[in-house]
């Protein structure tokens, strides 16, 4: 592959990684305000730990299910490249979710509390991106030529 033209599918996967965090922060909006799932655990008596260890699971199914129209896209760019192309993807909306974060002295003390959110801002796309990538390999070619018989020349 050409230089330009990997040049071209990287700056093609920010841009897309960029759209996909655009409108994963506007999805994640809705979700947060109508979903019923944190009030019922509060009220069955989940609480600190407990809460946590089921709800980030919970979170990053939803963010996989969310990340699947860019995973598929991103996987028809080139998939020899295509850890290049989830890095250009993620890089841009990463830093700007975390850009406060990662600039300010005092938050980045306590980077800690921050691992949780960072780790389903980055892990849903490339897991994704590889079950589609798999998914895609492991077909078998279903094409309806017809097979040619035997002894024609």
């Amino acid at each position: 592959m050409k230089l330009q033209a990997i040049l071209v599918s990287t700056a093609i996967a920010a841009l897309i990684g960029a759209a996909h965090t655009y409108l994963i922060v506007w999805v994640w909006a809705y979700i947060v305000q109508y979903t019923p799932l944190p009030n019922w655990l509060v009220s069955n008596g989940l609480t600190s730990t407990a809460f946590k260890a089921v709800l980030f699971p919970t979170d990053f199914l939803i963010n996989m299910v969310l990340c699947l129209p860019a995973a598929c896209i991103l996987c028809k760019l080139r998939p020899a490249k295509l850890w290049i192309y989830l890095v250009a993807a993620l890089l841009p909306g990463f830093l700007w979710q975390y850009r406060l974060v990662l600039t300010d002295m005092a938050l980045l003390q306590d980077w800690l509390m921050f691992v949780p959110g960072m780790l389903l801002a980055a892990l849903p796309l490339p897991a994704t991106a590889l079950i589609i990538r798999r998914s895609i390999r492991g077909t078998p070619n279903n094409s309806f030529k017809p097979t040619p018989l035997r002894g024609a020349a």
